[in-house]
């Protein structure tokens, strides 16, 4: 084809066609006389006549019936056709019904996600402000502790002193009774 095409191209004339498959050659000159070559070239002959007639034949039957032949064939092709577009068809329903599902799926699953990520966005909000709340809580507790010890230390200190003050009175009671 490749040989043909480049032919084409570069405009050449096509080669005539060989017509020495279809002569009848003689014995070779050596063998002119010999009875068996003559016979060979005979048969070969007859092979060749039987060969023209089979051709023949085959043209007679295509003249006859190749039409037909040929149609039944070109309906077999559309039938084969019809069958291959439905098919078709049918395989770009399937693909889009699952593109349609798989589509559906999909956005189910992004609004479950969307709303998975506001719930733990809330969650981790909530989390930061208890944790707020429990660190104020806790220095609420430290000051209170504080104050409480601050007046602990102060009432033991008054006590302290009451006590002292009270050995004083005590000790100047019996002062005071002894004279």
């Amino acid at each position: 084809m490749r040989n043909e095409f480049e032919r084409m191209s570069s405009r050449q004339p096509m080669d005539t066609l060989s017509m020495k498959r279809y002569e009848l050659p003689p014995p070779p000159p050596g063998k002119m006389t010999d009875g068996s070559a003559w016979s060979e070239c005979v048969d070969n002959s007859f092979a060749q006549l039987e060969h023209q007639a089979t051709r023949l034949m085959n043209l007679e039957l295509l003249s006859e019936n190749g039409s037909e032949a040929w149609k039944s064939h070109n309906e077999e092709l559309q039938r084969m056709l019809t069958r291959a577009q439905a098919e078709l068809a049918d395989l770009k329903k399937a693909v889009q019904e699952v593109n349609w599902s798989r589509k559906s799926l999909q956005t189910k699953a992004g609004e479950e996600l969307r709303h998975l990520e506001s719930t733990w966005v809330s969650l981790v909000s909530r989390n930061y402000d208890i944790e707020q709340a429990c660190v104020n809580l806790q220095r609420q507790v430290d000051r209170y502790s504080d104050m409480v010890n601050a007046k602990e230390s102060s009432n033991d200190s008054i006590s302290n002193n009451q006590n002292h003050n009270n050995v004083n009175n005590v000790t100047n009671n019996d002062d005071a009774m002894e004279l």
